[in-house]
């Protein structure tokens, strides 16, 4: 797949087009036929393509991982943008030390944040294991 904001010859071409085809991201919902590869991503962007990466959803959260009341972990979140994933991931141990009750989900993502995440995930004894 090509677009037009991202030709071929583009260094990461290639990468997106690997990344789009297991469906880990997409192309950017606001641009027809556009994936913005110079637009930086939102958390609950992150959190949705990180939970994608490393098969991570609320419905193959282990049992013991889940909320006893079946609902998101943090219930501010549940009407934003990537609530499943932040719920996911949380559950994960993607968190640990990380002010998740004050993630603005709609700013931008920092290196800091993707690290981190990734991180504790790596570091997880397993999925749901803190």
């Amino acid at each position: 797949d090509t677009w037009r904001d991202l030709p071929l010859d583009h260094p990461a071409a290639r990468h997106v087009a690997a990344v789009i085809a297991l469906g880990i991201m997409t192309e950017y919902e606001r641009e027809k036929d556009g994936f913005a590869p110079e637009k930086p991503v939102t958390r609950a962007e992150l959190a949705e393509a990180l939970a994608r990466a490393v098969g991570l959803t609320a419905a193959n959260t282990p049992p013991e991982a889940q909320p006893a009341s079946g609902h998101i972990l943090f219930g501010s979140l549940a009407d934003k943008r990537g609530a499943p994933a932040i719920e996911a991931l949380a559950a994960a141990g993607a968190f640990d030390n990380y002010p998740i009750d004050r993630l603005p989900l709609d700013q931008d993502a920092t290196r800091a944040d993707a690290a981190l995440w990734i991180y504790n995930l790596l570091n997880a004894e397993t999925h749901g294991g803190q």
